[in-house]
């Protein structure tokens, strides 16, 4: 560590010899990231795309098993009331839905009660009570 101490150097390397070390081993750091960018990204091209969800064909059996849910138009009444009474507890509704009938031309029926008259009698969708598309 004499020569350290004295000189600042440690062997007998010159400026220009501690360049070209510099040199190779800067080249040798960017010869191997260039191989190893060259390698690994030669087998992503191999890769096949991702599989699609498969979908399914027509046939001539359902795809939904049928229910064993009423649908006449009483247990519709009824069950969708139940619903809107459920959803919102603070409404004024009838506990009855043949109270609801004739609430369009009831001047004093409450706008939840026209609504409800609506979706029950009046509706031209007519879905099913227990479809999600009810209310």
């Amino acid at each position: 560590f004499a020569d350290l101490h004295e000189t600042g150097q440690w062997g007998g390397l010159n400026k220009w010899e501690k360049y070209g070390i510099c040199l190779i081993t800067l080249g040798a750091i960017a010869a191997a990231i260039f191989f190893g960018l060259k390698v690994g990204r030669s087998n992503v091209e191999d890769t096949p795309p991702p599989t699609r969800n498969p979908t399914s064909s027509p046939s001539a059996s359902p795809s939904a098993s049928p229910t064993g849910a009423p649908t006449d138009t009483t247990y519709r009444e009824t069950f969708g009331l139940g619903l809107m009474i459920a959803a919102s507890p603070k409404l004024t509704l009838p506990r009855d839905p043949e109270e609801l009938k004739g609430a369009k031309n009831n001047v004093d029926s409450t706008p939840q009660e026209l609504a409800a008259e609506f979706v029950l009698y009046d509706d031209p969708m007519n879905f099913n009570a227990r479809d999600p598309r009810f209310m």
